[in-house]
């Protein structure tokens, strides 16, 4: 696959992204709605291994995504 090296802000993993990709594995999580992750507070967000503030630049690796995904859906 077409796919950029990077590395995970959360976790420091290095992965292939593939967002300006075709069928990049991202699409296979679950959509993470930017209101559930503007809604975390400070503590809530260092809970789940985020900064304090705005979410990271870059994307996260294939299991901190997975993680934060299911994080936020896990309660519906």
């Amino acid at each position: 696959p077409n796919s950029n090296r990077a590395t995970c802000p959360r976790c420091g993993a290095g992965f292939g992204c593939g967002a300006d990709a075709p069928g990049c594995w991202c699409t296979a999580l679950p959509r993470i709605d930017p209101a559930d992750l503007a809604a975390l507070d400070a503590a809530q967000r260092t809970a789940r291994g985020l900064p304090a503030g705005g979410m990271p630049a870059s994307c996260l690796c294939p299991a901190c995504l997975a993680g934060l995904a299911q994080a936020l859906t896990g309660g519906r």
